[in-house]
């Protein structure tokens, strides 16, 4: 899925389409791996219309395919190319839509709530003030696709350890 658009806390939008000088070569060049390999990615005429679709709609592009078939990398050279932050989601069957905006860390939560019984932690607003839901709301994909600055404050809010990153190059 790309989502990669962007700061989109208002409506004063900077949409810029994939474009491709006429003699320029469609390849984007991306950040290094890890290994040190730098990775590169082809746009064909189908991708190019695709994202340029999604970009005009205003809307994530949902990309299907088999595994290796390139879609995390065709979002990802989508993403490099317009200059926006990458933000990588996998969908599968057990995928509740409501994950696409948010998640609750009920794990973490739980967690906490353990450890402050265990610990004899009796003050009520204590408690509340550390079992508030919205410390353990973490934005999702199209949280951050359709209000990032929202996102931000809410991932900073709830201390959330996968803020999207713009790479550096």
């Amino acid at each position: 899925m790309l989502t990669s658009q962007g700061r989109i806390e208002n409506m004063d939008w900077n949409w810029k389409h994939l474009n491709f000088k006429k003699d320029e070569k469609r390849i984007v060049h991306m950040v290094k791996l890890e290994d040190g390999i730098e990775q590169v990615h082809l746009f064909d005429d189908d991708s190019i219309a695709a994202v340029n679709a999604a970009v005009a709609a205003r809307r994530p592009l949902l990309v299907r395919g088999e595994p290796g078939t390139g879609k995390t990398q065709l979002a990802r050279a989508a993403a490099e190319k317009m200059g926006w932050a990458f933000i990588p989601t996998i969908v599968d069957a057990r995928t509740e839509a409501d994950e696409m905006f948010y998640t609750m860390d009920a794990v973490t939560r739980l967690g906490k709530a353990q450890a402050a019984a265990a610990l004899g932690v009796k003050d009520k607003a204590e408690v509340e003030d550390l079992l508030d839901e919205k410390k353990y709301v973490i934005p999702g994909p199209l949280w951050w696709t359709f209000n990032w600055e929202s996102a931000q404050n809410q991932a900073e809010f709830a201390r959330a350890e996968s803020i999207p990153l713009f790479d550096s190059g």
